[in-house]
């Protein structure tokens, strides 16, 4: 419930029951924040339940008291608390699950340079975002001419070119990667990998 909610809505929320109206200009000074950020929390509480609706040109009648301000808060912090706790198990589930990954594909019959997963996340990237070359231009380039699959020996215009991205944990262990990935797709082969990025 309270994640869909401006990280400042309990500031704000704090402030216009001190002040006992809520505005979207109270919030633009208090918090020197803009003016659409300022009304888009004003309707979140709103939709909370904690203020009335608009009456034009006057500030919103509060209806929480300051007691009811602390339970909600404390409901909202034990709440984030419980999502950060999910986040890092699911991070440490899905280290656990890359290692693993990594050491199947060490038994294949052919070089697989990233899990899946990971690969298959990336496929709709076509362009870089460090060197602002395309797939077309990795394509394009006479160094690529040689490139092939080995099962099924197509070349270069018959494969597929990505821009690959390790997952963001891998460049915590220096390890991160980003670079063209060259695929085969009726082989199911990662044919080729060269790197722009490495960490």
């Amino acid at each position: 419930m309270f994640d869909a909610y401006d990280e400042l809505f309990d500031l704000a929320l704090n402030i216009v029951v001190s002040a006992a109206k809520a505005s979207p200009n109270l919030l633009v000074r208090k918090l020197s924040i803009g003016s659409a950020r300022a009304a888009r929390i004003i309707d979140e509480m709103e939709e909370a339940g904690f203020v009335g609706p608009s009456r034009g040109n006057k500030p919103r009648e509060v209806l929480v008291t300051a007691e009811g301000v602390t339970s909600f808060i404390k409901s909202w912090e034990e709440e984030k608390n419980q999502r950060q706790l999910a986040k890092a198990h699911d991070e440490k589930q899905i280290k656990e699950f890359y290692e693993k990954e990594a050491i199947k594909y060490k038994d294949y019959d052919h070089t697989v340079f990233f899990p899946w997963p990971d690969v298959s996340a990336c496929l709709n990237e076509k362009s870089s975002k460090h060197v602002y070359r395309t797939a077309d231009d990795f394509k394009n380039d006479p160094k690529h001419k040689d490139i092939k699959c080995t099962g099924c020996n197509r070349g270069l215009d018959s494969l597929d070119v990505i821009y690959f991205k390790s997952p963001d944990w891998t460049w915590w262990k220096l390890a991160g990667r980003m670079g063209w990935l060259v695929l085969c797709d009726k082989c199911k082969k990662q044919v080729y990998f060269e790197a722009e990025v490495m960490n």
